[in-house]
């Protein structure tokens, strides 16, 4: 019998695959992605009172982050493609049963199903990578969309290898295997920082990540004033701390790192600290 070919799209096929594998995300996934996922929240700075959306927001733990930052008078949001993930973060959310108001669904983030600047904040982590290279941009002109003018969007991806350095023999093989077998490895890094700034986002911050030792990037960005769908964004800094996380553990190393975390911000974390953006002083909820 001949293989028939996969006629699914990659939205399609994405939203089988986590619907799958939604019960046992927390353990293939979640404790090693935990760490980087909590920079982009600290970055993020999130007020109480203010409204924030996450985009892909999986088994729903940050959500219980962005709820306990943003208080009883504030707002959260979620969307998701796949409603087995919705399930789990649902239980997670009537368990805890957080100040904040939270409201999740499952909805397409190339069409995010609200009004135009009806948020102060947007956060999304290992999402953007899930979508073709022909498509980032749709999501990324939604939320800039939804954002007020001055709203901050953390972004948190899996990076591209920077010029002059080396990939490691496990990003290699992690290439190779989206490459060969995108049905199991789904997502591959992206140069974040750029195709945030091309959608008309002005990067205030990028941090390098590694994962077992594959890099991530930890962005925080903003929507200009004058943002139109046609805009173009401008690149404002560059990576100035350098850290790498293993499971468990948090490490730091670098003349200036930014993270702010005052020794105390994350179990295992060891390194110098500098209380080097707004927020600093709010550690993430445990």
């Amino acid at each position: 019998m001949p293989i028939m070919p996969d006629t699914k799209s990659p939205h399609e096929s994405n939203r089988a695959f986590y619907d799958r594998i939604s019960e046992a995300y927390d353990l293939i996934a979640d404790a090693n992605e935990r760490a980087a996922r909590l920079v982009g929240i600290r970055e993020l700075a999130l007020k109480p009172g203010e409204t924030v959306l996450e985009v892909g927001f999986g088994t729903g733990n940050e959500i219980l982050d962005l709820a306990a930052a943003a208080g009883p008078e504030g707002k959260v949001h979620g969307i998701d493609i796949s409603p087995g993930m919705l399930a789990v973060a649902q239980r997670k959310i009537a368990k805890a049963r957080p100040a904040a108001a939270v409201e999740l669904r499952v909805a397409d983030a190339r069409e995010l199903p609200y009004g135009d600047e009806s948020f102060d904040a947007v956060y999304s982590s290992f999402t953007l990578e899930l979508f073709p290279p022909e498509e980032i941009e749709l999501p990324l002109r939604e939320i800039a969309r939804i954002l007020r003018p001055g709203g901050r969007f953390g972004n948190v991806s899996m990076a591209k290898v920077k010029p002059g350095q080396h990939a490691s023999t496990l990003e290699e093989i992690y290439i190779w295997m989206h490459r060969n077998f995108p049905h199991i490895v789904d997502c591959r890094p992206i140069d974040a920082p750029a195709r945030l700034a091309e959608a008309g986002f002005e990067i205030a911050k990028c941090i390098d990540l590694e994962i077992w030792t594959m890099p991530v990037s930890a962005i925080l960005a903003v929507k200009p004033a004058g943002w139109t769908s046609s805009s173009s964004g401008k690149l404002r800094s560059e990576s100035d701390a350098h850290l790498h996380i293993q499971p468990g553990t948090f490490h730091a190393r670098g003349e200036n790192v930014v993270c702010g975390l005052h020794g105390g911000g994350y179990p295992g974390f060891h390194g110098s600290t500098d209380a080097g953006y707004p927020g600093a002083d709010h550690p993430v909820p445990e």
